[in-house]
């Protein structure tokens, strides 16, 4: 008897057929690799590449929520039709828990840093700065020089 797959040892294959075919190997050899013929190779290969290109395609935030959400719900769908009927598994299946992500990222806006060009958080990059480079904005600099001038007196001279 087969062994069936699971979505994570199927996703795993394609992410390392692509992974193995960047690093210039054909479809035999990612076959070998991959302990599959070659035609299966060729398939994961293109599966995975199809996923990616679907995946970076996704021009914003909420369409990479949709493209996620959209993936748990299949997810647990085939997870539910899976389970012998009244296991808790089948149950619970259905109860799908929207902690993508991706739904974290679209939530919490962003921007990039116009010195090293990274992203990050909107209120962390205006409020404290850049955590990848050090760069601080203007409103993050006022507390800095206000408390440098701040211990400042005439007797003792600028600072």
């Amino acid at each position: 008897m087969v062994r069936r797959r699971t979505r994570d040892e199927v996703l795993r294959a394609e992410d390392h057929a692509v992974r193995l075919a960047a690093r210039g190997l054909n479809t035999r050899e990612i076959g070998q690799a991959l302990g599959l013929s070659e035609s299966e190779a060729r398939r994961k290969l293109q599966k995975g590449l199809a996923r990616r290109r679907g995946e970076s395609s996704a021009a914003s935030a909420w369409e990479r929520v949709d493209a996620a959400l959209a993936e748990a719900l299949r997810t647990a769908y085939r997870d539910h039709d899976d389970a012998p009927v009244g296991s808790p598994q089948r149950v619970g299946a259905m109860k799908v828990i929207v902690e993508l992500p991706a739904w974290q990222e679209a939530r919490e806006p962003r921007e990039i840093c116009p010195q090293c060009e990274k992203r990050v958080e909107r209120r962390e990059l205006l409020e404290r700065g850049c955590p990848w480079c050090g760069w601080l904005s203007a409103r993050a600099e006022a507390p800095a020089i206000e408390a440098r001038t701040a211990h400042h007196t005439f007797r003792e001279g600028p600072r």
